[in-house]
């Protein structure tokens, strides 16, 4: 599904977080949101799901108009993976039962947990946190889960909001690499990450895991901030 974006703008309380925002992220590719705490990554992100109304200019899926209206429909074939995880349950399993976009993980086949596994062992997750009591784990440890249920759903789009924060530099490296295996499958990946840069950026690249060491180091450390923009 390729997405669109097209002179995007937006304002909150007065404030102008990002403007003249235009990119393009094709089906099957990675595209990189960038910019420093508070430029508006995840903003931006949730623009796309139709949950953050732009100031100006306009988003496409597959050269249709994302609206209020049109936003409920398109958001069935997008699995979001937020930074700040604020889900209610005993469980993530417990969650996937009750989210009919989640179906195909209630085990209602003997497929689904031997896809989640492998999903999992991609990740270096352990397929055995999602029955685990979602406050005995780490933001990052449900973050894993979640990039393994939109690896096994393999839907059309993936939004990924900073799936590094808090990891080290190892999970960092295996995340963007199962990152860029699920744009080889065919999913459009659009992920978000911390750049030393004035302001917010989308481009594409084929290789995020070569940043040198010290700049990596430096965005693993902002990302483990919450970002809320």
């Amino acid at each position: 599904m390729m997405i669109e974006i097209k002179d995007a703008a937006m304002q909150k309380a007065g404030r102008q977080v990002f403007s003249g925002i235009t990119a393009v992220a094709e089906t099957g590719q990675m595209t990189y949101v960038s910019g420093p705490r508070g430029s508006g990554k995840t903003l931006l992100l949730k623009s796309l799901l139709g949950l953050e109304e732009l100031s100006s200019g306009y988003l496409t899926f597959d050269g249709d108009l994302l609206t209020p209206r049109s936003a409920p429909y398109f958001r069935q074939h997008i699995a979001y993976v937020p930074q700040d995880i604020r889900f209610v349950g005993e469980t993530l399993r417990d969650l996937w039962r009750d989210v009919p976009a989640m179906s195909d993980l209630r085990g209602r086949t003997e497929e689904a947990p031997r896809r989640l596994s492998e999903e999992c062992r991609l990740l270096g997750a352990e397929a055995r946190w999602a029955d685990m009591p979602l406050a005995e784990l780490a933001p990052w440890q449900i973050r894993l889960l979640l990039l393994a249920a939109a690896g096994c759903r393999q839907t059309d789009v993936l939004l990924a909001d900073c799936p590094t924060a808090e990891m080290s530099h190892e999970a960092t490296m295996r995340v963007w690499t199962y990152l860029q295996t699920l744009a080889e499958r065919g999913t459009t990946v659009v992920a978000s990450r911390w750049a030393d840069c004035h302001e917010l950026q989308v481009n594409h690249s084929d290789t995020p895991h070569t940043l040198p060491s010290e700049t990596m180091n430096d965005a693993m450390k902002n990302d483990s901030l919450t970002e809320q923009n």
